[in-house]
């Protein structure tokens, strides 16, 4: 018998796969566009601008392609539901957050006297948001993969945190 494949899908990484190294390849182009000591540079506000929608529309591409049930021989979980980071309401309310972010950091840029705070504020939550995610799917590989392989019997030991399970 073959066992289920290990995590969401190829569904989920198609969408990361645009993301993720459009993301990369504008925070390294950062470099070569830094910022100037006086003024702006048009070309680090469009590579910086990249690099945020980039990295503030991953959730939302990984969650739209994601459907809303999964098959449970294609998906990690055994009730065919992904981590709770790749789930579509969680996804989608993440993106509208980080979006907002950024047009908090534009407007702040254009013509606002907090733009430093706007800018700090909209990087750090790009940034958490992909520890966050990683850390749902760690956490729920862990969960899924620490059930036993046969439902306990009702005359058995408890299942449980701590706890072997039945015939251990």
């Amino acid at each position: 018998m073959a066992k289920a494949p290990c995590g969401p899908g190829p569904a989920v990484y198609r969408g990361r796969v645009r993301a993720v190294p459009t993301w990369a390849v504008a925070t390294v182009a950062l470099i070569a566009f830094p910022r100037p000591q006086v003024g702006g540079s048009p070309a680090h506000g469009v590579v910086a601008t990249v690099a945020v929608l980039a990295l503030a529309l991953w959730p939302a591409g990984t969650a739209l392609r994601l459907p809303r049930r999964v098959p449970r021989t294609v998906a990690a979980s055994p009730a065919g539901r992904p981590p709770w980071a790749f789930r579509r309401p969680v996804a989608l309310a993440v993106t509208a957050v980080l979006l907002a972010l950024f047009g908090w950091s534009v407007a702040e840029v254009t013509g606002g006297s907090r733009t430093g705070l706007a800018e700090r504020v909209a990087a750090l939550a790009v940034t958490l948001w992909p520890l966050a995610a990683v850390l749902s799917a760690r956490r729920a590989h862990r969960h899924w993969t620490a059930r036993p392989s046969e439902p306990p019997r009702p005359d058995g030991p408890p299942v449980g945190p701590g706890h072997l399970g039945a015939g251990a």
